[in-house]
């Protein structure tokens, strides 16, 4: 079935009659006349005021009759809007659906094409990457708003570690500083401990050599220290009474 037999179906409305009964030239007429009429005569100018409320009656009337049948007719038109469109729109958005995956089907297609290039753009950013049913799903216009938007995350990210990486830096030189100087101290406290046993050695020898030399013995000798000086007291003898 064509276009103009299913127009034909649709039932016409013929027996409407939306016409005042007077006419625009009618009327017009009847008016001009009337302006001429001598206004000193008060009884035709009462007879005119007459045929004009007649005239404007007849066509208040006229006009709610016919606004009566225009709202009749307009319901009558709703309806069989409403019952024939019932029939047709299913089928028609079954067939919009139909063509709008098939030119689904055509966009991602051809997004395909590009797909390498955009995951490759974003493999060089430092940020969480979609997968690539993600990417396909967009169009041209989200893409651009989404890889700019992915760009200023890498961005800020970019930013965030040259902060760490110079912080980092710092602390690790600080510790490096102060291992150094621990190191430095270490050997310091190393050598003074040295030089301390060297003079250490180096006394206790000396006193040994004062000890010989004065044929010390510790069954007989009493060492005392005064003053800064180790004394030797010896046992000379013993008298028994």
């Amino acid at each position: 079935m064509n276009d103009k037999e299913i127009i034909n179906q649709i039932p016409q409305q013929t027996n409407l009659n939306f016409k005042f009964i007077e006419t625009m030239i009618e009327v017009q007429k009847i008016v001009d006349d009337i302006e001429l009429i001598d206004l000193a005569d008060i009884e035709k100018v009462k007879e005119s005021h007459k045929i004009l409320s007649k005239i404007r009656t007849s066509i208040q009337n006229q006009e709610k009759v016919m606004v009566a049948e225009a709202n009749a007719f307009k319901t009558t038109v709703f309806d069989k809007r409403k019952d024939l469109l019932a029939i047709t729109v299913p089928v028609e958005s079954k067939f919009k659906t139909i063509i709008d995956e098939d030119d689904q089907k055509k966009i991602i297609e051809a997004r395909k094409e590009l797909l390498p290039m955009k995951m490759q753009q974003l493999s060089l950013l430092k940020t969480l990457l979609p997968n690539e049913s993600e990417v396909l799903e967009m169009s041209e216009e989200t893409w651009v708003v989404y890889y700019k938007t992915k760009v200023e995350e890498h961005d800020r990210q970019v930013a965030f570690e040259e902060v760490q990486a110079k912080k980092e830096a710092e602390e690790l030189a600080e510790k490096n500083r102060i291992a150094e100087i621990e190191k430095e101290n270490e050997k310091n406290r190393a050598e003074k401990a040295q030089a301390e046993e060297k003079q250490k050695l180096e006394s206790d020898k000396k006193f040994q050599d004062f000890l010989s030399n004065n044929s010390f013995d510790k069954n007989t000798d009493i060492l005392k220290e005064e003053s800064g000086e180790v004394i030797i007291y010896r046992l000379v003898a013993k008298y028994k009474k």
